[in-house]
Parts: C-alpha cells; structure tokens; sequence
C-alpha cells in the first residue's frame, strides 16, 4: 500500500503516471498526492472519481517557502502514514539558440531554477515524510540529454540550458544516494524517452502512455541495489540512426 507524491501532475507525463498508477489495484498503491502549482480540468475529473486515492495539493512552487507551507496540507493526504515515492515530474524546456554562447543567461537561470533548485528544495523539505515511508524512493525524471558521456553524439542542439541542468540533476541525485545509502534509500534518475505530449513534441517518438508505462514499471520495481543509477526505458525493437539512445532499458551513462 504505497504512497506517492508526483509533481507537474496536471498534464503530460505526470498526468499519465497519475492515471496508470491508479489503474492499480490500492493494494499497491494506496494514495497518490498530485503536487502542482495550478490544477487542470484533466486532474480534477480524476481526481473526483478517486476521492479516496488520489489528492490534489497545490502549492506558490516558485519560492521555498510555497513548497514547505504545502507540508500540512501533504500530511493531512497522508493521514499518519509516511511517504514511500516522492517523483520529481516537473520541468521547464527552455527553447533557445542551437549554441551555447548565444543561450540567454535567463533560460539558464529559469532551467537551473525549476531543474535543480526546486528538486533540492522538494527532495529536502519531504525527506522526514520519506523516512517515515517503507519504500523510500525519491525519483527524478530526467532526460537522456543530460547525458555528458552522449553530449557530442546528439543532434539536438535548440534546447541547451536544459541539457545542461539535466547534468547537474544527475550530480544532486548522486549526491543524495550517498547520503542516503544507509537508510535504505533508492536514489533512482530514469529517462522517459521523447513522448508525445503536447502538439509542440508531435514527432516525437514514443506516444505517452507507452513512455509513461514503461516510467511506471522502472518506479515500482526499483529497489535499494539501484540506488544512484539512471535508467532508460525498454521499448522491444525501437532503433535509431540519429541519437544513441536506443530505449534498451539499460543505463544510460552520466
């Protein structure tokens, strides 16, 4: 009977991630907290056909001080139990020059700001509840693209000040597996895959529920031996010529 805490769960992955834990038997999954700065009709509608499982908790996520006055209203979802998953969904892709020397120091303010600063804020204000958890797993959907082993073999180059907060994402995890280890913790960073989620990514490559069912299987079956590793989807026979991720289900290299 798990606890989880997604956040950006009013639309896309998060959204989906909500949906198919749901599908689950409570047994499993037992209450699943949406962690948003604005909800969404999307969220509401299930949210009113799960009262007993699925609670909405908005929060000012711009600042500190947003997340943390959130805690009650976490807690009060929680009922007494702990927090078994936090997921840190979540993300900002700014949209910028193909090269680095042109990027705006205000994406890279926004990318750094939203993909590293909130999930140290979001993974630091939690962790008592996360300790008092069973599971202890604190996921973060990160991107292939954060990968500096793979930076020079990739075609995409409009999107930078992501990639490069998605690097750093990838030390912050590290860093909080080590310091968890002893606790049991499981420090676990995954790549969903492109998806399908809005008409901006419509050539994607992966629609999102299959992205997001694969997201799900990684989260339910990660365990304390995968502590600080980053994980890539599995999608039998996808092949690509142009990048050199394969969604093998492998590891991908930070």
């Amino acid at each position: 009977m798990a606890t989880y805490l997604i956040t950006g769960a009013n639309r896309g992955i998060g959204l989906e991630l909500t949906k198919q834990l749901l599908d689950l038997e409570d047994t499993q999954v037992s209450k699943i907290i949406a962690f948003v700065r604005n909800s969404s009709s999307s969220l509401d509608d299930l949210a009113s056909k799960n009262l007993n499982r699925l609670a909405v908790v908005t929060a000012d996520t711009s600042s500190s001080e947003g997340i943390q006055s959130a805690v009650a209203g976490v807690e009060a979802a929680l009922q007494g139990q702990g927090l078994d998953c936090l997921v840190n969904n979540a993300a900002t892709l700014p949209i910028g020059p193909d090269r680095m020397e042109h990027v705006p120091i205000e994406q890279m303010t926004e990318a750094f700001d939203v993909n590293v600063v909130k999930i140290q804020i979001m993974i630091s204000t939690f962790l008592p509840l996360l300790r008092k958890g069973k599971e202890k797993k604190i996921i973060g959907i990160s991107s292939s693209l954060g990968s500096t082993t793979w930076a020079l073999k990739w075609p995409m180059g409009f999107c930078q000040a992501y990639r490069v907060s998605k690097a750093a994402l990838g030390m912050l995890n590290a860093l909080y597996a080590g310091d968890l280890k002893d606790e049991g913790f499981t420090c676990l960073l995954l790549s969903p895959g492109w998806l399908k989620t809005n008409d901006v990514n419509r050539w994607a490559h992966l629609e999102t529920e299959v992205g997001v069912a694969e997201v799900k299987r990684i989260i339910l079956e990660a365990n304390p031996s995968q502590n600080g590793q980053f994980r890539n989807i599995h999608v039998p026979d996808w092949h690509s010529t142009d990048r050199p991720d394969h969604y093998d289900g492998g590891d991908i290299p930070f």
